[in-house]
């Protein structure tokens, strides 16, 4: 992990301070968890929609000959499952080795880092410091996002499930932040932002799929 810190480093200096460079990992991050989630979803939904049909070539043709007409049908309605899957991975792959880079960074060498330790109101990101304004911030902005995708009645039932998993998510934020110093939130704040954000255009499409299924 010591090489993707020191390249993180090294594109700070070249050109914006590293907490913003940190911030950019975690939009990219949760853009590619965001979109692999999406399309295993919409795979479900062209699975579940096909169901009928598959059932018919399964109950009419035998082997190479019931093979290929599944082909040409998933093809036809863009069905798959691999590229999901390697989006998946990949996602996992990015979210764990940043994760890992930006709680083990404050403890790397910083001798080579000549940008700005800044971030906003934030003068050093690299110290351990009692931060509360982003955990509150992201917990805000997963309140606004959740307020916008979920019915009225899901939001009736599930209010109690609702308040008590913001809470733990604004008590997770505030700890780990200050445990692994204020550059977990700015990473937090970039992932998980760009995932609820983009939840909103998926629901909707998904909506859309759905209907026509």
């Amino acid at each position: 992990m010591k090489f993707i810190a020191d390249f993180l480093i090294f594109i700070s200096n070249k050109t914006v301070p590293i907490a913003f460079v940190i911030l950019l990992m975690g939009v990219i991050a949760g853009l590619i968890r965001t979109i692999s989630t999406f399309l295993q979803r919409r795979t479900q939904l062209i699975s579940k929609k096909l169901e009928p049909e598959v059932a018919k070539i399964k109950e009419k043709y035998l082997e190479e000959e019931q093979l290929a007409k599944l082909s040409d049908l998933y093809k036809a309605n863009h069905y798959s499952f691999i590229i999901p899957t390697i989006l998946k991975i990949v996602s996992i792959f990015i979210s764990i080795s940043i994760f890992s880079v930006v709680i083990n960074i404050p403890s790397f060498d910083l001798s080579n880092y000549h940008n700005s330790t800044a971030f906003f109101a934030i003068k050093n990101i690299f110290e351990k410091q009692l931060i509360v304004i982003l955990p509150i911030l992201i917990t805000l902005i997963n309140i606004i996002c959740m307020f916008i995708t979920s019915t009225k009645k899901d939001l009736k039932n599930n209010w109690k499930v609702n308040v008590i998993s913001q809470i733990v998510l604004l008590f997770v934020n505030v700890v780990f932040s200050n445990i692994f110093a204020p550059i977990y939130a700015i990473y937090t704040l970039g992932s998980s932002t760009t995932s609820q954000v983009l939840n909103i255009i998926i629901n909707k499409k998904l909506k859309e799929i759905a209907i026509q299924s």
